[in-house]
């Protein structure tokens, strides 16, 4: 009887560790996130996670799979880009933002070079006292849709969701802005001290979820889309509309690996959230030596 009682407890003892580890996960990364090579967005294609580097030119490559694998891709610029949003319009193109500018881009990964993409879109240049930057980029790819995040008007406490439709003709791309209810951005309120740094599209395609930020406090919100246009349903939203989901205990854990928990991306696979942060935050890339907090990588299970 009292081999059967302490099998109980070790047993009891051992179930909420496993349901933890499978709800929760952290990613031990490779020396070179050490460095300062400030992660900027996230997105996975099959089995293989891309983290692109604001400023060092260049996107590291790891697998789900296999925490050992690590590759990368030095992309090829003319000139000096803060890279913030990316998205995968294909396997072969993606879509990124510069933040120095907020302009908009695609990249020819078979070229190894940017390809051409024409748009009219008025976005604000940066500027820290008033707009902040273009931060996310999701694509739809069954309507063509293309979102992209602002992080913060701060002059207004509203963050900025814009949308556009995406042609594709021989390599050259053709953006045009698209209307949310005879408006041309979805705007959000946003509480004082808070900011989107990142989104992604649900995988059945029926929601962006947001990454909403600030210094240690972390959520995750639902924006629903039409199911027929896949554009937001509204094109403003008011503080409490959108529901938040608290993951700042599993953010802050990151803490304790000597990580940063300045979470700066998001993406949703088979059911998890995969979530980097940026683990160097100053005006100038520091691409080749040691700071002081590791990149950080975690897995979620949420909804």
């Amino acid at each position: 009887m009292k081999k059967s009682i302490c099998a109980l407890i070790i047993l009891l003892s051992i179930i909420p560790q496993f349901c933890f580890s499978q709800e929760f996960q952290t990613f031990d990364l490779p020396e070179v996130f050490k460095k300062g090579v400030e992660i900027s967005s996230i997105a996975i294609v099959g089995n293989d996670i891309y983290l692109p580097t604001e400023s060092c030119n260049k996107i590291y490559i790891l697998s789900i799979k296999d925490p050992n694998y690590i590759d990368s891709i030095a992309l090829n610029f003319d000139m000096a880009y803060e890279i913030e949003g990316l998205a995968f319009y294909n396997q072969r193109f993606f879509f990124f933002t510069n933040e120095k500018n907020n302009s908009l881009h695609i990249y020819d990964l078979k070229k190894n070079e940017e390809s051409q993409i024409n748009y009219a879109f008025n976005s604000q240049p940066k500027n820290i006292d008033t707009y902040r930057g273009l931060e996310g980029m999701a694509y739809n790819r069954q309507k063509k849709i293309l979102y992209i995040l602002r992080e913060k008007n701060t002059s207004s406490e509203q963050a900025y969701i814009y949308c556009f439709s995406v042609k594709d003709s021989s390599g050259i791309f053709n953006l045009e802005q698209l209307k949310i209810n005879g408006k041309d951005k979805v705007t959000i309120d946003l509480n004082h001290g808070f900011r989107y740094s990142d989104f992604c599209l649900s995988e059945d395609s029926k929601s962006l979820r947001l990454l909403l930020t600030s210094k240690g406090q972390y959520y995750i919100e639902s924006l629903n889309l039409d199911n027929t246009s896949m554009l937001p349903m509204k094109s403003s939203y008011k503080i409490g509309e959108l529901i938040p989901k608290d993951i700042s205990h599993y953010a802050n854990k990151l803490l304790e690996t000597n990580s940063s928990n300045n979470l700066e991306a998001i993406y949703l696979s088979n059911g998890r959230y995969y979530i980097a942060s940026d683990n160097h935050m100053t005006s100038s890339p520091d691409c080749e030596t040691v700071v002081n907090l590791k990149t950080g990588l975690i897995s979620i299970k949420l909804w």
